[in-house]
């Protein structure tokens, strides 16, 4: 009897222990589940005043002022096609217009190389006798037209051909004189009568001429250190995009913490005594 005593407190002292060591293990997975999530959370924190600030520096960068150009110009060139003996020359916004008409398409239409210059004269006479075709849509007078007797018009090309041919001195002059007639050019009127068109603002000449060069010289250079930043932009949204994934809920946390739990409620008391059970029964059988 006096020895039962002293066991029986043992092993009431070793159920209290273990008790208190599930509740240590359920505290320090919690712990551990607060602390990661904070960790993302700051994580997130950090790379959105990465991105902000990469985007700032991408925007302080020199805007590629000949894309801009090209961008709001390229529809006024032309492409040179040949139907039969007729050369007709089309601006890239009405290609579509001539190649096709209500008799289906004009497959016999060739079209003819650049000139080698980017720039061609012509005479709004030639496209009276064949046809009509005019190189503009047809608009309400008194508007100015782009393209007036004798004019340059030029030739459609890409973005880096138009960059190639723009280190030309004799192509930025007459690129300057086409264009910097009209600072406003109107293609169409709405439904309203307004106007509908395009702002080309080129300056003063030597404005216009300072600012190519620039673009041209500085182009690779800038172009290069815009696609870097870009790059890091890039792999830092799909970072910013992981950790704002790998931050659980509270639901997830206290989901995670109550299986945590009954894992353990499990593990130390069904899955322990039926342990000791089958030890006694394997041991009172010897």
């Amino acid at each position: 009897m006096t020895t039962a005593k002293p066991l029986l407190k043992k092993r009431i002292a070793r159920e209290i222990l273990i008790f208190f060591g599930g509740l240590v293990v359920v505290g320090i997975t919690w712990c551990f589940l607060l602390l990661r999530n904070n960790h993302y959370k700051t994580k997130k924190s950090n790379l959105k005043s990465e991105i902000a600030s990469l985007v700032q520096q991408l925007d302080n960068l020199p805007k590629d002022f000949i894309k801009e150009l090209y961008d709001k110009t390229k529809k006024y060139f032309v492409t040179k096609y040949q139907v039969g003996k007729d050369i007709y020359f089309i601006p890239k916004q009405q290609a579509q217009e001539f190649l096709f008409d209500q008799k289906g398409p004009k497959k016999e239409a060739t079209v003819l190389p650049i000139s080698p210059t980017g720039y061609s004269y012509t005479h709004l006479d030639i496209f009276k006798k064949y046809g009509g075709y005019e190189l503009f849509p047809k608009q309400k007078p008194p508007l100015p037209r782009m393209v007036q007797d004798s004019t340059a018009v030029f030739d459609f090309v890409e973005q880096n051909k138009f960059r190639e041919f723009l280190s030309s001195a004799d192509y930025r002059d007459k690129f300057y004189e086409t264009f910097r007639k009209e600072k406003f050019i109107i293609d169409d009127y709405n439904e309203d009568g307004l106007p509908i068109g395009t702002v080309v603002d080129l300056r003063s000449f030597s404005e216009f001429d300072t600012t190519i060069q620039f673009a041209l010289k500085n182009h690779a250079s800038i172009a290069a250190v815009k696609e870097d930043i870009s790059k890091k932009i890039e792999n830092k949204n799909l970072s910013y995009k992981n950790a704002v994934t790998d931050i659980w809920s509270n639901k997830k946390i206290n989901n995670t913490l109550l299986t945590t739990v009954l894992l353990l409620a499990i593990i130390l008391y069904p899955v322990r005594l039926s342990y000791f059970l089958i030890k006694w029964a394997f041991n009172t059988l010897k």
